[in-house]
């Protein structure tokens, strides 16, 4: 289960425009526009599928895990325009331009809600979610849920509450704050840090710099791959990123024959 995450405030403007920054002065710097495609390699993406991420719950587990986890509850399925998993959540951090128009978060059919969005349609972009001005649509109905004795609630709390998770856990993967890559050097509490973490210009983490430099690397491999459909030099800087897990996460890292048992298991797909 992926954990609640319908308190962490939104604001369209200015969530994901910083990541999405981040990504164009990426391109720049290798004199390649930002990408208009929404495709990754379906091989690159299970290679970072393989790759560990912390969950909130501290839990180390494989990224192909967690990207199962949230497409099941964003989505109700695990793939969607001919994508997987694993794709579509590497494409979303790649791209989130384009995937904020596209209709990819599962929205109840309660009358209300229909209402409120102005719509019946079961499948809703990210962007629908919000005015022109940016303002989210349903700020006065959640503050009202939440400010409710959970026994009190009705279906239309309950429905409300969880489809606001949804629309976080969506920001969370724009903002590159879902995924959790990053153990921290001497970390005694063993908590790793997530992209956004990162490059957060606030909070500068100099002893972080040489894997924020691989990771960036990344990112215009990653751009760089998505345009040309060549995806070796992002098939490396993965490997390196994984060899940085092994060693400064040791105290937490998951031995190899767990994580291939967990993907064998997820390939299974008991859902």
């Amino acid at each position: 289960m992926i954990q609640s995450m319908h308190t962490i405030k939104i604001n369209i403007n200015m969530q994901i425009k910083f990541w999405t920054l981040m990504l164009l002065c990426t391109a720049q710097m290798i004199g390649l526009a930002q990408t208009n495609t929404l495709h990754i390699d379906k091989d690159h993406a299970s290679k970072f599928g393989k790759l560990i991420v912390q969950d909130h719950k501290g839990r180390c587990k494989p990224v192909n895990t967690l990207c199962n986890e949230v497409m099941r509850k964003i989505a109700k399925k695990e793939a969607l325009y001919d994508m997987n998993a694993e794709q579509i959540l590497l494409s979303m951090m790649n791209n989130p331009v384009e995937w904020e128009r596209k209709p990819i978060i599962q929205v109840p059919m309660h009358p209300q809600i229909q209402s409120l969005l102005g719509t019946n349609e079961t499948m809703l972009s990210y962007i629908s979610f919000f005015n022109q001005d940016g303002q989210y649509k349903f700020k006065e109905q959640i503050r009202n849920a939440q400010t409710m004795n959970p026994k009190d609630q009705g279906t239309f709390e309950k429905s409300i509450i969880k489809l606001d998770e949804k629309v976080n856990i969506v920001n969370m993967i724009f903002s590159g704050k879902m995924l959790r890559l990053f153990p921290q050097p001497n970390d005694i509490t063993n908590t790793w840090i997530s992209p956004a973490d990162l490059v957060n210009p606030e909070q500068p983490m100099p002893q972080m710099d040489d894997v924020k430099d691989v990771f960036l690397n990344y990112l215009q491999a990653l751009n760089t791959g998505s345009n040309t459909n060549n995806f070796t030099q992002a098939d490396a800087i993965l490997n390196q990123l994984g060899n940085y897990q092994k060693i400064k996460g040791s105290a937490v890292y998951t031995s190899e024959s767990k994580i291939n048992a967990e993907l064998v298991l997820n390939k299974l797909d008991f859902f």
